[in-house]
C-alpha cells in the first residue's frame, strides 16, 4: 500500500477545492455546508474511490508477478 501522505491529497483536495469555491460564490456558511457538501459527496468522493481501485489493482497486478 501506498503510505498515507501519498494518497489523502489526491483524496482531500478535491472536496476542500469544491468548499472553498462555493464559499468564494456564497459568502455563506450556511450554504457552503450544504451545497458543498452534496458537491462533495457525489463529486469528490467517486474520484477518491477511483484512485483506491486502482492502487489495490496496481497492488494486485504486482502480487501476480511475483508468484
Amino acid at each position: 500500500h501506498y503510505p498515507l501522505n501519498f494518497v489523502t491529497p489526491g483524496t482531500m483536495l478535491p472536496g476542500a477545492l469544491m468548499l472553498d469555491f462555493t464559499m468564494y460564490l456564497t459568502r455563506n456558511w450556511l450554504v457552503t455546508a450544504l451545497v458543498g457538501g452534496i458537491l462533495e459527496k457525489y463529486i469528490a468522493q467517486p474520484f477518491s474511490t477511483l484512485k483506491v481501485k486502482e492502487v489495490v489493482l496496481y497492488n494486485a497486478m504486482t502480487l501476480q508477478h511475483l508468484v
